[in-house]
């Protein structure tokens, strides 16, 4: 009897942990849990691969919500989800449709950010493109493009450089080339031991001549130290000599432009025919009382 009833509770635990295991699973699968409530909350992408509702979304690789609603708004695709309230999403946040698993479909993955600030959860939010087989396929096809360019460029040098290689060749090949340039670089040796050769026979001049050169030099030198005064007054009295040239120009000048002017008799007389008609007229009145003068004599009434 006490068997029978050690039975029936052995029996009765094993159904309540399989219960409590079978609740678990499906809270687990459906993403929610006792006593965590959630938010709703909405994305737009402009383009998705596959998704269907029920999909989990994972933050940071852990499920915290799932999939509610797709649907197609004008250009872009709306995705209604739902995520526990515990996840606090900042400003630079990231949303994107992943990869869940090889061969085993996609995920909403969301990236909470790290900023100060939270986002407005009323407003929707907005996604990027991810990691989706699709986008993968779509990148890979990019790659692919951009390989198949750079192979057709890469195709294009090879025949530049076998084209260069096929000149060098011809040209190293040519035998009236290698025999000029056998010639040119036997006429450099010759003339670069002629210059050897010359420098040794005259060693002895070059060096008598830098040394009188030098000797020059310092004579030169030692002159200049010894009538450094009286080339510094020669030096003076040039200088006083060329300030007084340019101060007799000046003048010269100031003379020739008031002459121009008629600021002076000499410009009067020049320049100015009333005057030289004065003069004239002037000269040939003494001319004449010259004439009376001869002719009736000197008279002088002084009283």
């Amino acid at each position: 009897m006490a068997q029978s009833k050690y039975a029936g509770a052995k029996v009765g635990i094993f159904v309540s942990v399989a219960i409590l295991l079978t609740i678990y699973t499906l809270f687990w699968a459906k993403g929610s849990w006792f006593g965590e409530p959630q938010r709703k909350l909405s994305v737009y992408f402009r383009k998705i691969d596959v998704l269907n509702p029920g999909d989990p979304l994972n933050v940071n690789g852990v499920k915290k919500g799932k999939v509610e609603k797709i649907e197609l708004v004008a250009d872009s695709v709306r995705i209604d989800f739902s995520l526990a309230e515990s996840v606090k999403i900042k400003q630079d946040y990231k949303i994107e449709v992943a990869i869940l698993a090889l061969m085993g479909g996609n995920q909403l993955a969301l990236s909470p950010g790290r900023s100060s600030s939270e986002i407005d959860y009323s407003q929707p939010m907005k996604g990027t493109e991810g990691g989706s087989i699709g986008g993968m396929i779509s990148q890979f096809q990019s790659i692919s493009d951009s390989v198949k360019t750079l192979l057709s460029k890469f195709g294009g040098s090879v025949e530049k450089v076998n084209i260069i290689m096929n000149d060098l060749h011809e040209l190293t090949g040519d035998q009236g080339l290698k025999s000029n340039l056998r010639m040119t670089m036997s006429n450099v040796e010759m003339a670069t031991r002629n210059l050897n050769a010359l420098i040794a026979e005259n060693r002895g001049s070059l060096k008598g001549i830098t040394s009188k050169v030098n000797n020059t030099i310092g004579n030169v030198d030692s002159l200049i130290t010894t009538n450094s005064g009286e080339l510094n007054g020669t030096i003076r009295n040039i200088r006083s000599i060329t300030e007084k040239v340019d101060s007799l120009v000046a003048n010269l000048g100031l003379l020739v432009s008031d002459t121009q002017q008629q600021k002076n008799g000499i410009g009067k007389f020049i320049y100015d025919d009333k005057f030289f008609e004065n003069i004239n007229a002037t000269v040939k009145e003494l001319d004449a009382l010259m004439k009376k003068i001869r002719k009736d004599g000197l008279k002088l009434n002084l009283f």
